[in-house]
């Protein structure tokens, strides 16, 4: 392209030939697409991994329905982990713990006025 009012055009970004930027990565998380070998290993839990990455995404903002979720259907941190690029257990664990919750802990009592959890696949809440 050639140079507008006589100035010179503008240095590649990234090493692109010209354009925009990419976009930056989405907020949070990355979960990985749903694979029937993810889908297996979620067989022989209360739940399976799609409906798990949906709620999960649903809920980032709620560490305290996540983990009774997790705790409803018998999910272990491990396993969590696996929706996700880049995750670890070690970091759904520290994710709980920063918010007072994890292994041996009940959840939390709803704050901020919010309403109780209703339940989820027609299970009663957790006492």
């Amino acid at each position: 392209m050639p140079p507008i009012d006589g100035q010179p055009p503008l240095p590649p970004i990234d090493g692109q030939p010209g354009g925009n930027p990419p976009p930056p990565p989405p907020p949070g998380p990355v979960f990985r697409p749903i694979q029937p070998d993810l889908e297996q290993k979620f067989s022989g839990t209360g739940a399976n991994a799609a409906d798990t990455a949906a709620f999960i995404k649903d809920n980032m903002n709620n560490p305290n329905a996540l983990y009774e979720f997790i705790q409803q259907k018998g999910l272990g941190f491990g396993l969590v982990a696996e929706l996700f690029d880049g995750i670890r257990e070690e970091d759904v664990a520290g994710f709980f713990g920063s918010h007072g919750l994890g292994p041996g802990q009940p959840p939390k009592p709803p704050v901020d006025g919010q309403p109780p959890l209703p339940p989820i696949d027609g299970q009663p809440p957790l006492p």
